[in-house]
C-alpha cells in the first residue's frame, strides 16, 4: 500500500472497520518492504510467519501474540466479539474494556486498530450505523441479531445502557460481572424490563408482547392500568377473529360470485344510437 492509497482509504466515506485487515491480506502492489502503515506491516509479517512451514525457523511468536489473539476473536462471530465491538463504540477506555472482557490491553488495542477501526469516526453517525453497526430500525436490526442490538444500544445510549441490554437479551446464567452490576442497582429489575420493552418495540411488531411487558412494568411499580388489560383483550379477540376468518377462507366459505350476464343481458348493455344523430351501418354513434 502506498502512502497516497493509505490516506485515501483512511479518509474514505466507504471505509470498512476492518480495512487494514483486508489490505493486509492482499499481496503488495510494489516491491517496497513497508506500506507506510505500522499495523498493516505488522499484519503482513504475522501472516508471512504463519505461512512458513513448520520445519523452517519462524519469527518469534511472542511478537505477534497480540495480533494472533485479536484475529482469533475476529474470526469467530460470537457474543465475546459482539461485546468487545459494542464497547469500542462507547467512550470506555481500552484498559476498562480489557478488564471487563478479560482480554490483554495489547489485544484490545490491536483489535481496535486492525479489525474494528471505528474510534476515529464516532462522530460520524451515518457511517457508524451503516458500516460498524450494520443494521437499524429499517431492517429490524438485521433480523434481531443480538450483536447488532448491543452495538446500537452502546453507540446511542452508552455503556450502562449496554449492561441492561445484555441482561435483557442474554439467557441464564449471566456473566459474574453483570450479576454483580445488577445486584448493586436497586432498580435493576425495572431497568432491565424497560430495556426489554424498547428492544421488542425496535425489533418486532408483536403488540401482545409489548402489552405483557408493559403490564409487568406497571405491576412492578404497584400500578394497575385497566387500559392495558382492555388492550390485551382486544388483541386476543382480533387474533381469534383473524384465525377464524383464515379457516373460513381455507374451507372455501367465500361470498358467492355474481352470475355472468346472458347474451340477452349483454345486448341490453350495448350502447344505443343517439336519437338526433344518424347511424352508420355497423357503427353506433354516441
Amino acid at each position: 500500500m502506498t502512502a497516497n492509497r493509505k490516506l485515501s482509504e483512511l479518509e474514505s466515506p466507504w471505509r470498512s472497520p476492518a480495512w487494514r485487515w483486508y489490505y493486509g491480506i492482499e499481496p503488495p502492489r510494489s516491491s517496497r518492504r513497508t506500506s507506510g502503515d505500522v499495523w498493516i506491516d505488522l499484519l503482513r509479517k504475522f501472516l508471512e510467519a504463519k505461512a512458513k512451514p513448520r520445519g523452517k525457523k519462524r519469527t518469534n511468536a511472542a511478537d505477534y501474540s497480540a495480533i494472533e489473539q485479536a484475529h482469533g476473536i475476529y474470526s469467530v462471530a460470537d457474543l465475546k466479539r459482539a461485546e468487545l465491538e459494542a464497547l469500542l463504540l462507547t467512550a470506555t477506555t481500552l484498559n476498562d474494556i480489557a478488564a471487563r472482557c478479560e482480554i490483554p490491553v495489547r489485544v484490545v488495542d490491536t483489535y481496535a486498530n486492525v479489525f474494528f477501526h471505528v474510534r476515529d469516526r464516532l462522530d460520524a453517525a451515518d457511517w457508524i450505523h451503516t458500516y460498524a453497526i450494520g443494521g437499524g430500525l429499517h431492517d429490524q436490526f438485521g433480523a434481531r441479531r443480538t450483536e447488532t442490538i448491543w452495538k446500537y444500544v452502546a453507540y446511542t445510549a452508552g455503556r450502562i445502557a449496554l449492561n441492561y441490554a445484555m441482561a435483557a437479551t442474554l439467557t441464564d446464567p449471566l456473566p459474574p460481572w453483570l450479576v454483580e452490576f445488577l445486584s448493586r442497582d436497586p432498580n435493576s429489575e425495572r431497568n432491565v424490563l424497560k430495556c426489554s420493552i424498547v428492544i421488542v418495540a425496535m425489533t418486532t411488531n408483536d403488540a401482545e408482547s409489548l402489552c405483557e411487558l408493559h403490564a409487568k412494568l406497571q405491576e412492578l411499580d404497584g400500578r394497575v392500568d385497566s387500559k392495558t388489560e382492555k388492550l390485551l383483550d382486544l388483541i386476543e379477540s382480533l387474533s381469534t377473529a383473524k384465525i377464524s376468518k383464515s379457516r373460513q377462507r381455507n374451507q372455501g366459505d367465500r361470498r358467492p360470485k355474481a352470475p355472468r350476464p346472458t347474451a340477452d343481458q349483454k345486448q341490453l348493455l350495448l350502447p344505443r344510437p343517439h336519437p338526433n344523430r344518424p347511424s352508420v351501418p355497423g357503427i353506433i354513434l354516441q
